[in-house]
């Protein structure tokens, strides 16, 4: 599969400008009530906690790699692991589709440090 997440005979795993896709997370049962969304078409994943803003991050795509430029947590929703959950699915997100990405977000970055099973999703330059 490519980056852009297209499967080999050209068909989109979804479609990508009005579409999303909901990415589970065993791994947080405390927020749990939360889904992760995956919108292609706006570049960006959310997690939202009822009808406020929701938490975000953004990427663009440059070249054959994915660059991860920013998370955000709206003040409402900070301090509950809700960034560590929607970075976990986007990584998750990220590896099913055969993406490579870069981190230009520092959260990011920190998070596969400290979680290096997410390591075979970062675009090694070389």
């Amino acid at each position: 599969m490519n980056p852009m997440g297209k499967s080999g005979d050209g068909k989109f795993d979804f479609p990508r400008c009005h579409s999303r896709m909901i990415v589970g997370a065993q791994r947080f049962p405390a927020i749990m009530s939360h889904k992760t969304i995956h919108y292609p078409g706006k570049q960006r994943f959310e997690l939202r906690s009822g009808a406020g803003e929701p938490a975000v991050i953004s990427y663009r795509e440059r070249g054959d790699t994915i660059v991860i430029e920013h998370t955000f947590v709206p003040p409402a929703l900070r301090g509950k692991g809700i960034a560590a959950h929607l970075t976990h699915d986007a990584l998750l997100e990220a590896r099913r589709l055969g993406w490579k990405i870069v981190p230009d977000c520092s959260y990011v970055e920190t998070y596969i440090e400290r979680n290096p099973e997410f390591r075979d999703v970062l675009h090694l330059e070389g």
